[in-house]
């Protein structure tokens, strides 16, 4: 294979391989990016940081209440009980 022919086959070969990469980035730009965002805390901006926190976590997510309060939603209702007429 001559020189010529090699050069117009690396040209070709690459101006393939840029349009390939051109593509894959336009996809990676234009494509839809997902957010992972519990839902009490996309409201934040709305509620304000800690308004409402409590019931919302209480509903929506007993996992991430319990890891809040340190305890079950069952037993602060229990402890809520207890001391309600005393802080009323």
């Amino acid at each position: 294979m001559d020189r010529k022919k090699c050069r117009r086959i690396v040209k070709s070969v690459s101006r393939l391989l840029l349009v390939q990469i051109a593509e894959v980035l336009e996809e990676e730009i234009t494509r839809e990016k997902k957010v992972w965002v519990r839902k009490w805390l996309a409201r934040r901006s709305t509620h304000g940081g800690s308004a409402l926190l409590l019931k919302e976590l209480y509903a929506e997510d007993p996992a991430e209440y319990r890891a809040c309060l340190r305890m079950s939603p069952e037993c602060f209702d229990t402890l809520h009980d207890l001391i309600a007429n005393a802080i009323q």
